[in-house]
């Protein structure tokens, strides 16, 4: 019965960490994504740093990093949110 209950918590301390870790990487995309929308950054870095976070957050999941080729040309817009952010901020959704 013990061994259950150890293997149950730690299933379930899993799973809060996989929450955890989530609400990490969806404010840190949410802090670059203010930065994105408020300076002109070159669309190309935009892109490679939304991959890079989707990787390591796939990595610490234990998922295996693939090549997102999600890439739009977007016309950087002060005030408008990039497409990047948003797909990344749906991926972390999908993931946990």
């Amino acid at each position: 019965m013990s061994d259950d209950k150890t293997e149950f918590e730690s299933q379930l301390l899993d799973e809060l960490s996989e929450v955890h870790l989530q609400r990490l990487f969806k404010k840190i995309t949410l802090v670059l994504g203010r930065v994105f929308y408020l300076y002109p950054v070159p669309d190309e870095a935009v892109w490679d740093a939304t991959r890079c976070l989707d990787n390591i957050f796939r990595g610490e999941l234990g998922i295996p990093p693939k090549e997102i080729d999600d890439a739009m040309p977007h016309n950087h817009s002060q005030g408008r949110k990039h497409p990047a952010v948003t797909g990344l901020l749906k991926r972390l959704d999908e993931y946990v």
